[in-house]
């Protein structure tokens, strides 16, 4: 009884990291829009960002490996101290270079989960579990890799030029 105590403690653990990754995609695909108007450049990497968190929630929910949670670690912490650099000192190029933006509600709340996710990952050690998969299991894995991300690429250029 223990064993399964223990299982499912495993697996909400890692659906709530996924549930904190896709908070912040959410955040991130609404704001892209307004984030091309200001610059393409911006739009692009909100884009990648919300597509990332999103995707690595859904390989993290198949697959919870610790490589999965290095990286989610690494790209998370690193947006969360772009953000901070963008409203102390402002980017240092792009339309208005080294003026810092205004702190909103959602970037706030997106950092927020992002700090979470991270903290969580590292509270977890990462999920010890390995994915030992076939190639059979590979080949299907990089197909449906390679729809998603023809899916974001589409979905991207929809939400853009819908906001437009």
């Amino acid at each position: 009884m223990r064993a399964n105590a223990r299982l499912a403690t495993v697996e909400f653990s890692v659906a709530a990291l996924a549930v904190l990754s896709i908070g912040a995609a959410a955040i991130h695909f609404a704001v892209i829009a307004d984030h091309f108007k200001e610059w393409w450049l911006i739009g692009l990497f909100f884009a990648g960002l919300g597509w990332f968190q999103a995707l690595w929630s859904v390989a993290y929910l198949l697959f919870p490996a610790r490589r999965l949670g290095w990286l989610a670690i690494g790209i998370n912490l690193a947006t969360v101290l772009l953000w901070a650099w963008t409203r102390t000192l402002g980017l240092p190029l792009g339309p208005d270079p080294g003026v810092p933006e205004p702190v909103g509600i959602p970037d706030s709340l997106a950092s927020v989960l992002e700090l979470l996710l991270v903290i969580g990952l590292f509270k977890t050690g990462g999920p010890a579990l390995s994915a030992n998969v076939d190639g059979e299991s590979q080949q299907a894995i990089l197909a449906t890799l390679a729809v998603a991300v023809v899916v974001a690429g589409a979905t991207s250029a929809a939400i853009v030029l819908g906001g437009m």
